[in-house]
């Protein structure tokens, strides 16, 4: 079938499905909503789409029932369109906006009606996980603490790359939303140190994923993290050049020795000036200790330290820092199907509780492109 578009399967699939379509899913296509369907829709990804022209600004508002909406990497997505679907989605549990052209006007817009200026307490109290992955909406106290208020059940939080100043103001917004378990806020803190991870852990202490790259902590934080967080299963420290590999190895064995063995499950190190050596011998550490836990670090900095240097400061880290140490987790998605409840936060399936199996009928368009016009089907 050539010169087929995405336009016209999404299409097809769509009147197939009139008045009882839950779950649609299209990626790399464009022009896909009508209003018939408005009503019956739940879980929605229109991921790395064109959105200019597709309808979203006029017939978002118009589902009201969604539980699940997807528009990471998606270009034409903007405050305008949002702010509406935000007023009349208040069933939301999942909010994807990763990278696209919205402000910070959105984030007031979870917080507070587009027609307002004050927050609403429990405006979403359904959102469970909110991904706003570089956006252009700069983290400041007035603008993210609201977000306690109007989303008092959220879960997972991830705003990498997010630009913000002071990590006390953030301190401040996370102490109101002690019930995340899931904090993304890697290229965040460039000076996010060993203290700021601690009093982080003792305001979570429920943390089971985490990711802290590029930020400047040190083998002091490992140390805490397989003390104290002890639900953790999936750890990034990508980029965080200030961790050695003894360190590391620490880590893994005192998680083995707290008999965490079966909650942790990987460990990303990529980045970390790390020479092939040690991150050979620390997969094997990892292998040998929990057999289960995935390293990721195949990519370093070209640059990394040679051997020489790995051990001199692997020995001042021994002499200085270890006594002390004794007192003390795409885009990467953790892997839901060995963490969190499947039910909770799987796209696709039953985000709201609803057992869609019968509707369900693969309702999912990946990779759809402009056309097939380089291939028959």
């Amino acid at each position: 079938m050539k010169q087929t578009s995405s336009q016209a399967v999404a299409e097809m699939i769509l009147a197939q499905n009139r008045d009882k379509l839950q779950s649609f899913k299209v990626v790399k296509g464009t022009n896909i909503f009508e209003e018939r369907h408005a009503q019956s829709m739940r879980h929605l990804t229109l991921s790395i789409c064109n959105l200019e022209s597709s309808g979203l600004e006029e017939f978002g508002p118009l589902l009201s029932n969604l539980t699940s909406l997807n528009l990471e990497y998606s270009s034409g997505v903007t405050d305008d369109s949002l702010l509406p679907i935000l007023d009349r989605c208040h069933q939301l549990v999942k909010l994807d906006l990763t990278e696209v052209d919205c402000t910070q006007v959105v984030i007031q817009g979870l917080s507070a009606a587009s027609d307002s200026t004050t927050s609403q307490q429990g405006r979403l109290s359904s959102m469970k996980r909110l991904i706003l992955n570089n956006i252009d909406a700069p983290f400041t106290a007035n603008l993210f603490i609201p977000l306690a208020k109007a989303c008092p059940n959220l879960e997972a939080l991830h705003m990498n790359s997010i630009l913000a100043d002071s990590f006390s103001d953030f301190e401040l917004f996370i102490s109101k939303m002690q019930r995340i378990r899931d904090l993304d806020i890697g290229n965040v803190f460039p000076e996010f140190s060993d203290d700021n991870l601690k009093s982080l852990v003792n305001i979570l202490p429920d943390l089971r994923w985490l990711s802290i790259a590029n930020t400047q902590i040190t083998n002091e934080s490992l140390v805490y993290l397989s003390e104290q967080a002890t639900n953790l299963c999936d750890l990034c420290i990508l980029g965080c050049d200030q961790v050695t590999k003894m360190g590391v190895i620490e880590f893994l064995d005192k998680i083995t020795a707290h008999q965490r063995t079966t909650v942790f499950k990987r460990l990303d190190i990529t980045y970390c000036r790390l020479d092939e050596g040690a991150v050979t011998e620390i997969r094997e550490r990892a292998k040998s200790v929990t057999g289960i836990i995935e390293i990721e670090g195949d990519d370093q900095f070209t640059d990394s330290i040679d051997d020489d240097e790995e051990g001199d400061r692997e020995e001042g880290v021994e002499n200085d820092d270890h006594e002390g140490s004794e007192d003390e987790e795409q885009d990467f998605e953790y892997d839901e199907n060995d963490g969190y409840d499947v039910e909770e936060y799987q796209e696709d399936d039953d985000i709201d509780g609803t057992n869609n199996s019968a509707i369900e009928s693969a309702v999912q368009i990946e990779g759809l492109m402009s056309d097939y016009s380089d291939e028959e089907m």
